[in-house]
Protein backbone atom coordinates (compact mmCIF):
# COMPACT_ATOMS: atom_id res chain seq x y z
CA UNK A 1 0.00 0.00 0.00
CA UNK A 2 0.84 3.48 -0.23
CA UNK A 3 1.24 5.23 2.64
CA UNK A 4 -2.13 7.11 1.80
CA UNK A 5 -3.59 3.56 1.47
CA UNK A 6 -3.93 3.06 -1.89
CA UNK A 7 -2.82 -0.49 -3.17
CA UNK A 8 0.50 -1.49 -5.36
CA UNK A 9 0.18 -3.70 -8.42
CA UNK A 10 2.68 -5.39 -10.09
CA UNK A 11 1.99 -5.94 -14.03
CA UNK A 12 2.82 -7.61 -16.69
CA UNK A 13 3.06 -6.55 -20.74
CA UNK A 14 2.31 -8.57 -23.92
CA UNK A 15 5.66 -9.66 -25.07
CA UNK A 16 5.98 -8.86 -28.51
CA UNK A 17 9.18 -10.41 -29.40
CA UNK A 18 9.23 -13.50 -31.53
CA UNK A 19 10.21 -16.83 -29.29
CA UNK A 20 9.82 -15.25 -26.50
CA UNK A 21 7.72 -16.11 -23.63
CA UNK A 22 3.88 -14.64 -23.54
CA UNK A 23 4.04 -11.81 -21.04
CA UNK A 24 7.02 -10.04 -19.05
CA UNK A 25 7.09 -8.24 -16.02
CA UNK A 26 7.38 -4.21 -16.83
CA UNK A 27 6.73 -3.25 -13.01
CA UNK A 28 5.08 -2.05 -10.13
CA UNK A 29 2.15 0.84 -10.02
CA UNK A 30 -0.28 2.44 -7.42
CA UNK A 31 -4.04 1.48 -8.16
CA UNK A 32 -4.74 5.12 -9.53
CA UNK A 33 -1.88 5.00 -12.08
CA UNK A 34 -2.09 5.93 -15.82
CA UNK A 35 -0.92 2.58 -16.87
CA UNK A 36 -4.30 1.23 -15.65
CA UNK A 37 -6.99 4.04 -16.79
CA UNK A 38 -6.79 2.47 -20.60
CA UNK A 39 -7.23 -1.32 -20.12
CA UNK A 40 -9.72 -3.77 -18.13
CA UNK A 41 -8.12 -4.15 -14.93
CA UNK A 42 -9.48 -7.13 -12.31
CA UNK A 43 -7.45 -6.99 -9.01
CA UNK A 44 -5.94 -9.90 -7.87
CA UNK A 45 -7.26 -10.78 -4.41
CA UNK A 46 -4.81 -10.98 -1.41
CA UNK A 47 -3.16 -13.83 -0.90
CA UNK A 48 -4.12 -16.61 1.43
CA UNK A 49 -2.29 -18.96 3.28
CA UNK A 50 -4.91 -20.69 6.04
CA UNK A 51 -8.14 -19.56 7.81
CA UNK A 52 -7.51 -20.47 11.17
CA UNK A 53 -5.21 -17.50 12.49
CA UNK A 54 -4.04 -19.86 14.94
CA UNK A 55 -2.33 -22.42 12.52
CA UNK A 56 0.10 -19.70 12.34
CA UNK A 57 1.72 -19.93 15.65
CA UNK A 58 3.51 -22.82 16.65
CA UNK A 59 2.51 -24.48 20.11
CA UNK A 60 5.62 -25.06 21.72
CA UNK A 61 3.91 -27.10 24.38
CA UNK A 62 2.99 -30.41 21.89
CA UNK A 63 5.05 -32.80 21.45
CA UNK A 64 7.73 -32.79 18.67
CA UNK A 65 8.29 -36.54 17.14
CA UNK A 66 11.49 -36.89 14.44
CA UNK A 67 10.41 -39.08 11.07
CA UNK A 68 13.96 -40.14 11.71
CA UNK A 69 13.37 -43.41 8.61
CA UNK A 70 11.93 -40.79 6.39
CA UNK A 71 14.49 -38.17 6.93
CA UNK A 72 17.65 -40.24 6.63
CA UNK A 73 16.69 -43.48 4.54
CA UNK A 74 14.59 -41.35 1.41
CA UNK A 75 16.86 -38.23 1.66
CA UNK A 76 19.97 -39.21 2.50
CA UNK A 77 21.81 -38.90 -1.01
CA UNK A 78 19.92 -35.44 -1.87
CA UNK A 79 22.43 -32.69 -1.55
CA UNK A 80 19.85 -29.90 -0.77
CA UNK A 81 18.79 -32.37 2.22
CA UNK A 82 22.54 -33.05 3.59
CA UNK A 83 25.11 -30.90 2.79
CA UNK A 84 28.26 -32.45 2.29
CA UNK A 85 29.61 -31.24 5.36
CA UNK A 86 27.05 -33.93 7.13
CA UNK A 87 27.66 -35.98 4.76
CA UNK A 88 31.32 -36.24 5.55
CA UNK A 89 30.25 -37.46 9.04
CA UNK A 90 29.13 -40.98 7.73
CA UNK A 91 25.35 -41.99 7.71
CA UNK A 92 25.33 -43.33 11.52
CA UNK A 93 27.52 -40.22 12.98
CA UNK A 94 24.99 -37.72 10.93
CA UNK A 95 21.96 -39.66 12.51
CA UNK A 96 23.20 -38.97 15.93
CA UNK A 97 24.49 -35.68 15.75
CA UNK A 98 20.91 -34.63 14.21
CA UNK A 99 19.18 -36.43 16.84
CA UNK A 100 21.06 -34.80 19.67
CA UNK A 101 20.46 -30.92 17.97
CA UNK A 102 16.87 -32.26 17.71
CA UNK A 103 16.75 -32.37 21.20
CA UNK A 104 18.51 -29.07 21.41
CA UNK A 105 16.21 -27.03 19.50
CA UNK A 106 13.18 -28.77 21.42
CA UNK A 107 14.53 -27.43 24.08
CA UNK A 108 15.04 -23.68 22.72
CA UNK A 109 11.54 -23.51 20.97
CA UNK A 110 9.78 -23.98 24.30
CA UNK A 111 11.81 -20.94 25.70
CA UNK A 112 11.31 -19.19 22.10
CA UNK A 113 8.45 -20.95 19.81
CA UNK A 114 9.27 -17.75 17.64
CA UNK A 115 12.03 -19.86 16.08
CA UNK A 116 9.99 -22.27 14.54
CA UNK A 117 9.07 -20.49 10.62
CA UNK A 118 6.14 -20.51 8.94
CA UNK A 119 6.08 -22.66 5.57
CA UNK A 120 3.08 -22.59 3.47
CA UNK A 121 3.24 -26.59 1.75
CA UNK A 122 0.40 -28.52 -0.13
CA UNK A 123 -2.35 -26.48 1.83
CA UNK A 124 -1.03 -25.62 4.93
CA UNK A 125 1.09 -23.98 7.33
CA UNK A 126 3.90 -26.05 8.42
CA UNK A 127 6.60 -25.13 10.63
CA UNK A 128 10.95 -24.55 9.97
CA UNK A 129 12.92 -25.58 13.00
CA UNK A 130 16.85 -24.60 13.28
CA UNK A 131 19.13 -26.97 14.01
CA UNK A 132 22.45 -26.74 14.62
CA UNK A 133 24.98 -29.54 13.73
CA UNK A 134 28.97 -29.29 14.50
CA UNK A 135 31.31 -30.67 11.94
CA UNK A 136 35.04 -30.18 11.48
CA UNK A 137 34.57 -27.08 8.97
CA UNK A 138 32.23 -25.54 12.09
CA UNK A 139 28.97 -25.90 12.65
CA UNK A 140 25.83 -26.57 10.26
CA UNK A 141 22.69 -24.66 10.56
CA UNK A 142 19.96 -27.08 8.72
CA UNK A 143 16.09 -26.87 9.06
CA UNK A 144 13.49 -29.27 10.04
CA UNK A 145 10.27 -29.38 7.95
CA UNK A 146 7.64 -29.95 11.11
CA UNK A 147 3.80 -30.93 10.51
CA UNK A 148 0.99 -30.48 12.91
CA UNK A 149 -1.03 -33.38 13.19
CA UNK A 150 -4.56 -34.37 14.23
CA UNK A 151 -4.01 -34.84 17.41
CA UNK A 152 -2.24 -31.59 18.33
CA UNK A 153 1.10 -33.23 17.80
CA UNK A 154 4.03 -32.32 15.35
CA UNK A 155 6.22 -34.67 13.68
CA UNK A 156 9.03 -33.57 11.91
CA UNK A 157 8.79 -35.04 8.41
CA UNK A 158 11.95 -33.80 6.64
CA UNK A 159 14.80 -31.85 6.38
CA UNK A 160 16.82 -29.29 4.26
CA UNK A 161 19.78 -27.48 4.16
CA UNK A 162 19.86 -23.63 4.57
CA UNK A 163 19.35 -22.07 0.82
CA UNK A 164 16.81 -24.56 0.37
CA UNK A 165 14.70 -23.54 4.04
CA UNK A 166 14.95 -20.37 2.97
CA UNK A 167 13.29 -20.71 -0.42
CA UNK A 168 10.29 -22.32 1.71
CA UNK A 169 9.63 -20.02 4.41
CA UNK A 170 7.08 -17.89 4.34
CA UNK A 171 7.06 -15.04 7.17
CA UNK A 172 3.15 -14.77 7.77
CA UNK A 173 3.53 -14.20 11.38
CA UNK A 174 6.18 -11.36 12.03
CA UNK A 175 4.20 -8.50 13.86
CA UNK A 176 3.51 -4.95 12.77
CA UNK A 177 4.53 -3.21 16.33
CA UNK A 178 5.97 0.16 14.36
CA UNK A 179 2.50 1.29 15.35
CA UNK A 180 3.60 0.84 18.84
CA UNK A 181 6.68 3.63 19.16
CA UNK A 182 6.10 7.13 18.16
Amino acid sequence: MTENGEDIYGYFELNTKENAQKWYFKGFAKESDRVFSNHVFVKPSLAKYDMDINEFYFNSTAPIELNADHIFDDHWDDESRFPNEIKSLGKPLAIASIKSAFEVTKRKIRRNPRLAVPQYYRGKTMFLLPIKIETIKGPQTMALAVEKMLNGNYRANTIFDLPSAYKKARLMTKPESNWLIE
